[in-house]
């Protein structure tokens, strides 16, 4: 692979993407001028904004993940990933463009989110919106992943 200890790859819901094998620690020793890295991989690797590992789905294991596209609108685009199996990779769910995001909980097959999204509004501004979103899915046979997910807005509790 090219003088790389790993390759980068997605592994267990954590982006891992290993330096070159003959690759110096930051900061130490004498100065170090770089190249580009001109592995195609890495191309997926640069855009990932965020990954947040969800930990109360039992075996599987799934994660949020977002990549960052246009920035001009919306341009965070929301992931949910399940493992399927190391030979098989991930099963791979798009829930959506936002601007921001926050995870407010998260329960056995379900996921509430607190997202802001961008709107185009008067003069050439965007107007922002937040809203609260819930992600749902039930486990395939035998606790396998999902082979849908539900994405809907969620009511916004009353202030009392």
């Amino acid at each position: 692979m090219r003088g790389y200890a790993k390759a980068g790859l997605l592994l267990g819901s954590f982006l891992v993407v290993a330096a070159p094998a003959a690759a110096q620690p930051i900061g130490r020793g004498a100065p170090v001028t770089t190249a580009p890295d001109d592995d195609p991989n890495l191309q997926y690797a640069a855009s990932v904004g965020q990954v947040n590992v969800l930990t109360h789905q039992g075996d599987l294991s799934p994660a949020l993940f977002s990549t960052v596209g246009d920035t001009a609108m919306n341009g965070v685009y929301l992931f949910l990933s399940f493992q399927l199996s190391s030979a098989e990779g991930y099963r791979v769910f798009r829930v959506g463009d936002v601007a921001d995001y926050r995870i407010i909980s998260e329960t056995r097959g379900r996921l509430l989110l607190a997202v802001t999204e961008e709107e185009p509004g008067r003069i050439s501004e965007a107007v922002r919106r937040s809203r609260r979103v819930l992600i749902s899915w039930t486990p395939g046979p035998g606790g396998t992943p999902p082979a849908r997910v539900r994405v809907a807005t969620a009511p916004t509790p009353r202030r009392r």
